[in-house]
């Protein structure tokens, strides 16, 4: 098992391991309400818990990839309100249909007058997701700001190291389980910091590659990217467009709908790249 296996199999673990306390949760929660073995009840917490469970990694990828948090403030309330009714109905749906099957219609009568108290639990584990999603993209753009403001990024070259002695490369290459894939750096749209790794995004995947960002930095044609904040290098073929908000704040948007946060002295490079 590669690094990046057990880092993917890690979270899983831990995913799996919240989402086992929430069903807990769930239980003690109905002790109160429903006369029945705090097995039973862990089991119909277990159902409710697990279908949000599945239910969140489609909401991560509505709202983070569909720029739903970088619409305006009315917008932005309506279309997640919208989002959030249809997710807690459809979860809802799903998990009584699921408990009748498992429980028989003795058993699931009983949980019958409480289904608007799930409704409104499911209510607030679509805020709490939504609030964690919202702080993950903040903390993905921001983090390293006040870092970066005023300084200069690390440089593309060392000092000690002539331009021309770096050998730059042209494709990247991932292990897949057994399989080696071969990714252009033409293909690619952005890289993104990932703790010990680096996140490689193209129009139509996604890889995780352990290395550092400072060696992508170094070795990626310097005409093509640019490392515009700590956590991201961007290929300035596939940006749309550049906009500028609040006091001496930038952002890029790529050609696929995804917004950036820069730091100040991403943007002085930008600029340099792109004869500004």
């Amino acid at each position: 098992m590669d690094a990046s296996d057990f880092h993917t199999r890690w979270r899983i673990a831990r995913y799996i391991a919240l989402w086992c306390v929430v069903s807990s949760v769930f239980a003690c929660v109905m002790i109160p309400l429903v006369s029945q073995p705090f097995l039973n009840l862990w089991l119909d917490g277990a159902v409710f818990a697990g279908w949000f469970a599945i239910l969140i990694p489609f909401l991560w990828n509505v709202v983070k990839y569909g720029n739903l948090l970088a619409l305006n403030s009315i917008l932005k309330i309506v279309v997640l309100s919208a989002l959030g009714l249809l997710a807690v109905s459809v979860w809802l749906g799903i998990s009584l249909v699921f408990l009748y099957w498992i429980s028989g219609s003795e058993i699931f009568s009983l949980f019958m007058p409480i289904i608007p108290l799930y409704g409104m639990i499911g209510i607030l584990l679509y805020i709490i997701v939504v609030q964690i999603i919202a702080t993950a993209c903040s903390q993905q753009m921001e983090a390293g700001n006040e870092v970066c403001e005023d300084t200069q990024i690390v440089a593309p070259f060392p000092a000690s190291e002539p331009k021309e002695l770096i050998s730059l490369i042209d494709r990247v290459t991932v292990k897949i389980g057994s399989n080696i894939r071969m990714i252009p750096v033409n293909d690619i749209l952005y890289l993104q910091s990932e703790g010990d790794y680096v996140l490689i995004i193209t129009e139509k995947d996604k890889f995780i590659k352990e290395q550092t960002m400072k060696f992508f930095e170094q070795n990626l044609p310097q005409q093509q990217f640019v490392r515009i904040h700590r956590s991201f290098i961007v290929n300035v073929s596939f940006i749309s467009r550049i906009e500028c908000y609040g006091n001496n704040k930038q952002a890029m948007t790529l050609r696929n709908g995804v917004q950036l946060k820069m730091s100040v002295a991403g943007y002085r490079l930008l600029k340099a790249s792109l004869n500004l």
